[in-house]
């Protein structure tokens, strides 16, 4: 078991770098299975709540941007993807023309992996 991230949140942690993490009640190493029996949580547990409610909080609030920054980067994407392929005709033998079709088809495709990004990152979160 990981102690560490248990005793984290208990007044009674002693750490220092002679001996480690030890407990103020008994001035040993951590010994149990699950949990402790004399755990005291108290301010370090209140404030690890806090921060992680505040971070929860921040999250929703982003939620709403979030979306609606994936969908509208997905739809310029697929506009890009779509005016590049329908620009004109694929038979123009101009080349300047095949760089801006390409150009418009790389940058749509850029788009969607901008988007999927964004998303993937706020689930992470």
């Amino acid at each position: 078991m990981n102690f560490s991230r248990h005793c984290d949140l208990c007044e009674n942690q002693i750490t220092s770098l002679e001996k480690g993490l030890t407990c103020n009640l008994t001035n040993k190493k951590p010994d149990f299975n699950n949990t402790c029996s004399k755990i005291i949580l108290d301010k370090k547990f209140q404030e690890k709540i806090e921060i992680a409610n505040l971070e929860l909080e921040i999250i929703r609030r982003n939620q709403k941007s979030t979306h609606l920054t994936f969908y509208g980067t997905i739809f310029i994407g697929f506009l890009l993807i779509l005016l590049g392929s329908f620009l004109s005709d694929w038979k123009i033998f101009s080349l300047y023309i095949w760089y801006v079709k390409i150009g418009m088809i790389g940058a749509g495709f850029s788009f969607l992996a901008a988007a999927y990004s964004k998303l993937n990152k706020y689930r992470r979160e």
